[in-house]
């Protein structure tokens, strides 16, 4: 597990900065740093980590130029995506969790931060792919990009799968960094340690495809049961969202294996409330706030457990309505309001609620049983993160 320092060495010339803010001078006293409140916390981190993320691309950039220069398309259409925003958090829960558990691998730390966020940059362009979605946090997706570049030349072929092409490239490349991000923060460990974080992270890659895979499958049958609405919830978000970018800065620290376990339950519950609320918010949000259009998942037939609920709890004639509209990319607005009236109205919207209650419930009940062994920091990192994942707008 050995390899040349230079290359090994993250690509920011500035330090990470400090997750502390400074304290208000008082008359004839020395200042003492001040813990940020988890806002603060995160912004932070936002601010370093796309330091890095900008460094990485102008380094890729430059590779694509030696190798092949229209490769820098490819390169940027990754880094549109990146810039036009996120919130970056499951980065955020591997430095952080590293950090709150006494971590002292720092360089690491990052490269699997770094590593995360590739990871999802490769996941949101295929998913795009996959539900035809044409915009993306208010920007072109790469598919749509590339189909409008190929029409406006006028070349051969057709530009819609020209588009999907180039787009399952810029998916793939986003991949290649990430997995090169995990091999660089694997580096400074030893053999055992780098094992168990490359099965953590590899094996978290997996288990999101899978998750994906049973959520178009259920879609495509037009049916869905709670065991498999169950299953997709934690692939897709307990595990991928939360509990492995948990376990991954846990494991980087050596934290005991108590609190691995504590905190794995904690991230569980979370990331599933996380998912929840993303439902919720996918037919009944602000679609500003929100960043994609509202009532996609309805549009493009996602079995979601608010669906769900609908089809147990609604009348026969509003059920038949929801198979009606359930994967009809035609829907009108006027029809879609008429839906999530009817899944207000039903009480699916409130079963749904009361999902996310139980798992925040069962999140803060698993970490009030490890405060004690976290840092200030961390406490308020985690504690922070159950409303903000929890309870939110976008």
């Amino acid at each position: 597990m050995t390899r040349n320092a230079s290359q090994a060495r993250l690509c920011v010339e500035s330090r990470p900065v400090a997750m502390t803010a400074p304290s208000k001078e008082q008359s004839g006293e020395a200042t003492t740093p001040e813990i940020l409140d988890f806002q603060g916390q995160l912004a932070a981190f936002r601010t370093q980590l796309d330091v890095y993320l900008r460094n990485w691309m102008v380094q890729r950039k430059k590779r694509a130029i030696d190798v092949a220069t229209e490769g820098v398309d490819l390169v940027e259409c990754v880094e549109i995506l990146i810039r036009s925003g996120g919130k970056r958090i499951r980065p955020a829960i591997v430095w952080h969790t590293h950090q709150a558990c006494g971590g002292r691998h720092q360089e690491s730390a990052w490269y699997l931060a770094l590593a995360c966020e590739l990871l999802h940059s490769y996941l949101l362009v295929h998913d795009d792919i996959m539900d035809h979605a044409e915009q993306r946090r208010g920007t072109e997706t790469p598919h749509a990009r590339f189909a409008r570049i190929h029409r406006l030349n006028g070349w051969h072929g057709d530009p819609e799968a020209y588009g999907r092409s180039v787009a399952i490239m810029v998916g793939d490349l986003a991949w290649s960094w990430a997995a090169e991000c995990a091999d660089r923060a694997f580096t400074a460990l030893d053999e055992g340690a780098a094992s168990k974080l490359s099965a953590l992270f590899f094996g978290m890659s997996e288990e999101v495809i899978w998750g994906q895979h049973l959520e178009m499958r259920a879609a495509a049958r037009r049916i869905a049961i709670g065991e498999d609405l169950a299953r997709i919830l934690r692939l897709k978000s307990g595990l991928y969202s939360v509990q492995r970018p948990i376990q991954l800065g846990a494991r980087l620290a050596n934290a005991p294996e108590d609190l691995r376990n504590d905190l794995a339950r904690y991230g569980s519950a979370l990331g599933e409330a996380f998912q929840l609320q993303d439902d919720l918010l996918g037919m009944f949000g602000d679609p500003g706030t929100v960043g994609k259009p509202v009532g996609g998942d309805l549009q493009e037939g996602k079995f979601t457990f608010l669906i769900h609920h609908g089809l147990h709890l609604a009348s026969e004639s509003d059920q038949q309505l929801i198979r009606e509209r359930l994967g009809n990319e035609a829907l009108t607005d006027s029809e879609l309001e008429e839906t999530c009236g009817i899944l207000s109205k039903c009480g699916a919207r409130d079963a749904v609620r009361e999902m996310i209650s139980s798992r925040l419930d069962v999140a803060t009940e698993s970490l009030t049983k490890v405060v004690g062994q976290l840092t200030p920091e961390g406490r308020t990192f985690f504690e922070g993160l159950v409303a903000y994942l929890g309870d939110r707008d976008r």
